[in-house]
């Protein structure tokens, strides 16, 4: 859990002056909840031992004229309704890619926000993280129903951004309609694969049939044959994908020429993506029973094959 006090001050540089939005944080508890300390890109983050210091968005350092060592003057209102004043000095200056949040940020230590603030030890916000997203829910119900929370409101991130939820839900609709179409284009190329391989050796099962083999062991002998193939190349596969996709997780996928675009709605430049039981096996099995059932098709033609006429082929 997190602790967070938020405000608005007029914030006066050197030269000039602009409206930001303060928050007070917990710099300990932050790193673990937040992408801010690792997007500092000129000086350093907040620390428990930190006084009257501050962190800046590059956009909001830029228009006050504001450097690392420099002071911040912000004049607003306390909690009580007196004039709060408080000069910081910026110890860091981070850049999140999005220009609104950049614009208009500025972070001090929880404790000076409350001194500037008359807080008396009050917050605006408590933050839980969990390690599964599914837990959120059950876990703002419980703290709903809770009476020491009665008269706070409890938001799931998914009250909290909604439209986050809704670009989590296309992009999973759009890649299982992706999903489909591949498997599709995997199975029109099995058939095709597996009836050349057929036509291409009728004369071979003209003499099986000739010498006494019977069509139903023969169409045993095609399904073992398309079994051995397929677990070859999805042993090979899974090895090749596996192995990509760890040199992926740790090295990143440059965006390339989107990355500009990307920033603008906070992802990052490179992504770096996960490895999971589910994704292992879910993709390779799909493709495995498709195959099989795919490959019957061909292979239920040997049996209609006649020996006399598979010879002349």
């Amino acid at each position: 859990m997190a602790k967070r006090s938020e405000a608005f001050v007029l914030a006066s540089g050197t030269k000039r002056s602009r409206g930001l939005a303060v928050t007070g944080v917990d710099p300990t508890r932050e790193i673990e909840i937040s992408s801010v300390p690792q997007q500092i890109v000129e000086g350093r983050y907040l620390t428990k031992e930190d006084g009257p210091a501050a962190v800046i968005g590059t956009l909001a350092a830029r228009h006050l004229q504001l450097g690392i060592g420099d002071e911040c003057v912000m004049l607003g209102s306390g909690r009580d309704g007196s004039i709060a004043a408080g000069v910081a000095s910026i110890v860091g200056i981070f850049k999140s890619g999005i220009d609104e949040f950049d614009r208009a940020v500025m972070q001090l230590p929880l404790a000076e926000f409350d001194a500037i603030f008359s807080m008396d030890g009050g917050v605006h916000r408590l933050i839980y993280t969990f390690d599964n997203l599914s837990d959120s829910s059950p876990a703002a119900d419980r703290l709903r129903a809770d009476e020491a929370t009665n008269g706070l409101q409890v938001m799931t991130w998914e009250e909290l951004t909604p439209g986050l939820k809704q670009s989590i839900e296309l992009d999973l609709i759009s890649g299982i309609i992706m999903y489909f179409i591949l498997v599709v284009v995997v199975a029109f190329s099995i058939v095709n694969t597996f009836f050349m391989a057929i036509f291409e050796r009728k004369k071979e099962f003209g003499v099986l049939m000739s010498i006494g083999m019977k069509p139903g062991r023969l169409v045993r002998l095609m399904l073992l044959e398309s079994l051995g193939m397929t677990s070859v190349g999805l042993v090979l596969g899974v090895v090749c994908g596996i192995a990509s996709t760890l040199l992926a997780a740790r090295y990143g996928i440059s965006m390339g020429d989107s990355a500009e675009f990307m920033a603008q709605y906070g992802m990052p430049e490179r992504l770096y993506p996960k490895l999971t039981l589910l994704s292992i096996v879910v993709g390779p099995l799909l493709i495995f029973m498709v195959t099989i059932l795919t490959a019957l098709i061909p292979v239920m033609r040997i049996p209609t094959l006649k020996p006399v006429e598979a010879l002349r082929s």
